[in-house]
């Protein structure tokens, strides 16, 4: 998988100037390559080892000859001077980025000795992984736990594949987060000078976002959340270049080839995760608002409408007809719409943005800043006479509170230092508007007004702040505009060079504070399975007890009975290697069309409060419970 990256890099590299925009078409077509394998082998449920090997073999097979025939590994005269000269710049760009390399490469190692343990990944992440590959098929299958199913797929057919060829272990699962952290970080910077920001302006805009507590803590995951923002990020980068163009947009190959992209970004981001479409849609609109004052022809837009919306449906068609057969419908209830806001009263509207506004401001250097921000909130809703925990802007009814400062955990961290910062920056840039360039002036009001309407229409959560990480992505370019406005018109005394200091001690401060936090839980975590007990650590024991009970016995086909947000993934990982299959049973949800009656487990293992009898039946069968605790054991 990754030779076949870096070699459709190099194929791309041949026709682009820029390494960027070769990244970002390899990516394209790999993501695309890599999804007709497995939607394909799906179908004649080959979805194996032996089928990923020879599909990645073969195309990077193809991918040598297309570089040889670009004479990119033929040997001349000249070879040994272009290697000298392209290593002489890689010595340089390594020179002047220590820093990020450094760090980087930190995150990565803190990726590889992090154990995954956050809830979803436990849950339904990496479960799914499993049955996908028992299947040989990522066709939907029976489950007690219906994220499993319903919840986009992008990311996990990527780690599907490594999961499969690293020998079903999860060791390089958190790499897809931390390989899209890179490349946002990359994104952001490419997007900065982009929009005419100068090299330092754009470097600390890349560090306020790498020293995110959100952004930091989802590369060490097993999340999507990098990985949708990805998309959404480059979806932005292409779009600017439409909205620098000072010419009406004409029907070329190159508008078309960058529609295309476009067009992927959408099908990709919505199947990593729908609530980057909501951006993709905004910058779309935006975009359709300056070609009406451009006066682009609308035939012209109607014709590139014509291939990117056919490019769309062919990339998600395949999860939607999923979806109909089993919910009747494109989407779950439990996807996409849940983290919407359930009404459009205009006062509720507001007081759900005020309380996700609210989520990302506590900060060490205010005390207590948690609980007096949470009584603002809860004293203005209650002169507006809004329920403030209300299901509509609150989701499942929660309480709603803020986490207090210095929360660093990837499902919850809170990031008040780039909210601080893009409030100051925006401010200013209020002040300055009209001697602001017309391209830095869309994109700050693009991006502020997204942001904005990102906190009215997503459902207030304690965990909303994955769902903020790509929109927070999107202002750092926007901090470089104003920063660099700011210190161009103020070059002189004290104020040279203040706005960037300021930032990277700042940055800095965060960095000192999460490290040592993500480091510690390495240290709590120990080796699997201990580690993906972090959040679960009370019930270890008894999937341990389980596992042992089933290898006693000698037990090969096991049966599942799980809530809704069961930790099902450890179960996979503590089984004897003697079981050959496991399989949810007694389903009483959507998917209960897909369970196998014809499935005779020899055990059942029942989650805590799914039973609570002596006796069950199941596929026609008598079970008793020999054990009691967290998981309950039935056998025949």
């Amino acid at each position: 998988m990754g030779i076949a990256f870096f070699l459709l890099l190099l194929v791309n590299k041949h026709s682009e100037r820029k390494w960027i925009n070769a990244w970002i078409r390899a990516l394209i077509i790999w993501n695309i390559l890599l999804f007709f394998q497995v939607e394909t082998a799906s179908v004649f449920k080959i979805l194996n080892i032996y089928s990923i090997i020879l599909f990645w073999g073969i195309i990077n097979i193809v991918s040598l000859v297309i570089l040889f025939r670009n004479h990119e590994f033929s040997w001349s005269k000249h070879s040994f001077s272009k290697l000298k000269l392209l290593l002489s710049r890689a010595g340089a760009l390594l020179k002047h980025n220590i820093f990020f390399c450094v760090l980087f490469m930190f995150i990565s190692v803190l990726a590889f000795f992090t154990v995954p343990y956050n809830w979803d990944s436990m849950t339904y992440h990496l479960p799914r992984i499993e049955h996908w590959v028992q299947n040989q098929s990522i066709s939907h299958y029976g489950t007690n736990i219906l994220r499993q199913i319903s919840s986009p797929v992008l990311a996990e057919f990527i780690n599907l594949h490594v999961f499969i060829l690293s020998g079903e272990k999860d060791i390089f699962l958190n790499f897809l987060q931390t390989c899209s952290f890179f490349t946002n970080a990359w994104l952001i910077y490419e997007m900065a000078v982009k929009l005419s920001c100068q090299k330092k302006y754009s470097k600390a805009a890349v560090l306020l976002f790498c020293s995110m507590p959100i952004a930091f803590g989802e590369a060490l995951t097993t999340q999507v959340d990098h990985f949708a923002g990805m998309w959404l990020l480059i979806f932005a980068f292409i779009i600017i270049d439409f909205w620098k163009r000072e010419e009406k947009i004409c029907f070329t190959k190159e508008v078309i080839t960058k529609c295309c992209i476009m067009a992927c970004c959408v099908g990709f981001g919505f199947l990593a995760k729908p609530s980057v479409s909501i951006g993709m849609l905004f910058l779309t609109l935006f975009l359709l608002g300056i070609c009406c004052i451009r006066k682009d022809s609308l035939l012209t837009i109607t014709k590139l409408l014509g291939i990117v919306v056919p490019v769309i449906l062919i990339l998600l068609a395949p999860e939607l007809i999923r979806n109909m057969v089993t919910f009747g419908k494109p989407l779950d209830q439990g996807t996409g719409a849940r983290q919407l806001v359930g009404t459009l009263n205009p006062i509720y509207l507001c007081i759900n943005g005020l309380k996700n506004w609210m989520f990302n401001l506590p900060n060490i250097y205010l005390p207590n800043s948690d609980h007096w921000l949470a009584a603002i909130v809860y004293r203005l809703a209650g002169f507006l006479r809004v329920e403030i925990d209300n299901p509509t802007i609150s989701e499942d009814g929660r309480n709603f509170f803020l986490h207090a400062a210095g929360t660093y955990g990837h499902d919850t961290a809170i990031n008040p230092v780039i909210l601080f910062i893009a409030v100051f920056c925006f401010a200013w840039f209020l002040y300055r508007r009209k001697k602001i360039g017309q391209i830095q002036r869309n994109y700050t009001y693009a991006v502020i007004l997204l942001y904005i309407l990102i906190c009215i229409l997503i459902r207030w959560e304690p965990f909303v702040s994955r769902y903020m990480l790509p929109y927070l992505a999107l202002l750092c370019p926007m901090v470089a505009i104003c920063i660099q406005d700011f210190e161009l018109n103020y070059k002189q005394g004290v104020y040279k060079n203040v706005m960037v200091t300021v930032i990277c001690c700042l940055c800095l401060s965060e960095l000192a504070f999460m490290i040592p936090y993500h480091l510690k839980i390495i240290e709590t975590q120990g080796d699997r399975p201990n580690g993906y007990f972090v959040y679960n650590g009370d019930k270890m024991s008894d999937y341990i007890d389980a596992a042992s009970f089933i290898e006693q016995e000698g037990f090969q086909n096991i049966g599942l009975i799980l809530g809704g947000d069961t930790y099902e993934y450890p179960l996979w990982k503590v089984m004897p290697e003697e079981v050959k299959r496991i399989e949810h049973v007694r389903i009483e949800n959507s998917s209960f069309k897909y369970e196998n009656v014809e499935f005779k487990p020899e055990c059942i293992l029942v989650s805590s409060g799914m039973s609570g009898a002596e006796n069950i039946v199941v596929h026609g069968a008598n079970y008793k419970r020999v054990k009691s605790g967290s998981i309950d054991i039935y056998i025949k």
